[in-house]
Order: C-alpha cells, then sequence, then structure tokens
C-alpha cells in the first residue's frame, strides 16, 4: 500500500487487494458486515474490506473513532455521519483499491482497468454515457488509442459525477472532457475553473482519475 500527497494537500492510498488478509473483518459495522456478506465473489468481499480497512485506519490517524458510522448522502454517496468535514471516497478494480481524502474539498475517485472491447462496442456503450463529441474524437483512434481513451474518458466521468454526490441524476452526456494543447484531458464545461482533474496510470493497464472542488 502507497501513499500519495497531491500538491490540493488531500491524499489516497492505493493498495492491492491481495496485500491484505479477510481476517480484518473484526473492523466491520453491523449494517456494513450485512453489505461485506451480499457480496457472492471472494474477490469481491476482499475489495470491500480492504476499503474499509484503509479507511478506518486514517479515521483514527485523524483522531476521529475507530467505529465512527459510515453514513450517506441524500444521493447515497458515503459519508462520515458525525465529520461532514472530513471527505473521503472509494474505488477499487481488481486487484487495487483506492482511497482519496480531503479536509476541504470535495472528492471523487475511480480506478478501472483498461478496456478490451471491439470497435463496435465501444461506440456502442460510448453512445451510453459519452458527449457525441468525444465519439468522433474515439472513431478516429485505432483500436487500442480507443480502448485508452474510453477509459480515460470513463474514470474522468465516474470521479467527477462521485466527487459532486448526486451520482447518476447527473447525465454524463454533459460532462465534455476535450484534448487541450497540453494532450491532458480537460473538463470544457468547467465554466468556472473550480475543478482540479487528475488522470494517473499508476500501475500497468489501469487508469486513475481524482476530481476535487472547493467546498462553499
Amino acid at each position: 500500500m502507497r501513499k500519495t500527497t497531491l500538491n490540493s494537500g488531500s491524499y489516497f492510498y492505493l493498495a492491492n487487494v491481495n496485500d491484505f488478509s479477510d481476517s480484518y473483518t473484526g473492523i466491520l459495522q453491523p449494517s456494513e458486515i450485512i453489505s461485506y456478506e451480499r457480496y457472492r465473489r471472494k474477490q469481491d468481499k476482499d475489495l470491500f474490506l480492504c476499503g474499509r480497512y484503509i479507511l478506518r485506519n486514517e479515521l483514527a490517524k485523524n483522531n476521529i473513532p475507530f467505529k465512527a458510522k459510515i453514513g450517506f448522502n441524500p444521493y447515497k454517496k458515503p459519508e462520515i455521519s458525525d465529520y461532514p468535514g472530513f471527505n473521503f471516497n472509494i474505488s477499487h478494480s481488481y486487484p487495487w483499491v483506492v482511497v482519496t481524502f480531503s479536509k476541504s474539498n470535495k472528492i471523487g475517485v475511480d480506478i478501472e482497468k483498461i478496456v478490451n472491447y471491439n470497435r463496435e462496442d465501444l461506440i456502442k456503450y460510448a453512445e451510453i454515457v459519452f458527449h457525441k463529441s468525444e465519439i468522433e474524437i474515439m472513431k478516429k483512434m485505432d483500436l487500442t488509442g480507443a480502448q485508452h481513451f474510453f477509459t480515460k474518458l470513463w474514470v474522468l466521468k465516474e470521479s467527477y459525477i462521485k466527487m459532486d454526490g448526486r451520482g447518476f441524476l447527473l447525465d454524463t452526456k454533459n460532462i465534455l472532457f476535450e484534448k487541450h494543447k497540453s494532450n491532458n484531458l480537460c473538463l470544457i464545461n468547467n465554466s468556472l475553473k473550480k475543478v482540479q482533474i487528475r488522470l494517473l496510470n499508476p500501475v500497468p493497464d489501469f487508469y486513475l482519475a481524482i476530481m476535487e472542488n472547493k467546498i462553499l
């Protein structure tokens, strides 16, 4: 497990679930045990448990009770009910788990393995969630480039809606990313320029996106 601190002061942990033990189930609250047991596959149970383990240990480092209640906002985004100023978000894509933390910003994270869809499926899925301009850019790429581009857009949009906190009530087709002259993907309709965007390739074959927005 490694910790990375961002220039905003926020930070994240990236961990390989295979380095953790399922003996950590003792950290779970009763409601979390119910969620844990709903997972049928062992790898999904392990991913859930690993994320909660990282979260609980970080709470302790910030003098927040280990058993602090993890609740949800009206749109089902997890939060620490009694500590609204301590923001976190969790994502996982086997075998990786990432947990982000911020004391000043709303934050969202997503990690995904690069997709291996064929061209037909790439377009089919893109038409469900991507802006038409993004789809046109992807259509001009070779298959490998399109697979990378699709994955980048996916993690960017997912982390954005998780940061916002309203989930899929937001229309991902209206969240537009285009390539800047720096070759980075930039949020075009970020008119107030308040959202900080990070797109990383922390381990081979995976992309990780983190979005932050100042809490007003």
